[in-house]
Formats: C-alpha cells, structure tokens, sequence
C-alpha cells in the first residue's frame, strides 16, 4: 500500500502529521471493532486500517495480515447457540404472525411473566402457574398459524 492510499484508508489529508494519524487509526479501529460481532467485513477492514497505519509510521517494517483464523465455537456451546438461534426465529415469526401488534404482545407477555412471579411468591403451586403461562405463551406463539421468515432473515440463521 502506498502512502497516498494509506491517507485515503484512514480518511486523512496527506498534509496530516503523526499524532493525527494515529488518533485516526486508533479512531477508526474502535469503531470497526464495535461492529466486529455483527459484521464479518469489519475484520477486513480493521487489517486495511493496520497496513495503512504500518505504512505511515516512518521505520516500520511491512505489515503481513495474520492468518485467518477458522471460526470455532467454545466446546460444549453448540446446544447453547442452537437454542438461542431458535428462540430468535421463533421471536421473529411472531411478530410477523401479529405484525403491527407488538406493543400488545410485549405486554400481555410481560405482564403474564410478573404475575406468573407474583403468583408464586404468594404461594400459589409451581406446576398451576407454569400451565397458566404456558398457556398464555402458547397462544401468542400460535403454532396453528405458521408464517414462513422472508430468505433475508433465514440467511442469519444459517
């Protein structure tokens, strides 16, 4: 990478002294790191902000990405990532079940939780108040009125 790309990658003038580039540099991985668990591109971009940042330092020596790195989950987490990609599908065909209700879902929802506690800090048999908010739960969730997610939205779950 060339210098002048280098002030280009880090949005910089080429009149820009050190102190600058670096607040850019330091700036501009921040923000690529913020976005890192959401977006795979950001990685990419967080080792271009380093070759031009390895570029504009005087001395420095070439800048080598570091291999890549296969994408492994901690072991034993697999049953934990399946359940809670689950719960989000599932979260999500219900607000396109009852779209322009979920003001009203996430109340009904909320308040059967907080009665559900009540219920069972006075007493009331653990077994009744889980039925009552299966119940309740269950026909948010309408399992006789599937809808299918849009292709976008399955792609982040796959």
């Amino acid at each position: 990478m060339d210098t002048t790309e280098a002030y280009r990658t880090l949005r910089l003038d080429p009149s820009a002294d050190g102190q600058l580039v670096q607040d850019a540099y330091w700036s501009l991985v921040r923000k690529a790191q913020e976005r890192g668990s959401r977006d795979p591109s950001a990685r990419v971009e967080i080792d271009r902000l380093n070759e031009a940042y390895q570029t504009l330092q005087p001395g420095a020596k070439q800048y080598t990405p570091p291999p890549a790195a296969p994408a492994a989950a901690a072991a034993g987490t697999e049953f934990l990532d399946d359940a809670v990609d689950w719960v989000s599908r599932e979260a999500l065909r219900t607000r396109l079940r009852w779209h322009d209700r979920n003001p009203e879902i996430a109340v009904i929802g909320g308040a059967t939780l907080f009665l559900s506690i009540m219920a069972l800090a006075a007493g009331t048999s653990f077994w009744i108040v889980l039925l009552a908010f299966a119940l309740v739960f269950g026909a948010i969730w309408a399992p006789w009125r599937r809808v299918e997610l849009p292709d976008d939205e399955m792609e982040r779950f796959e």
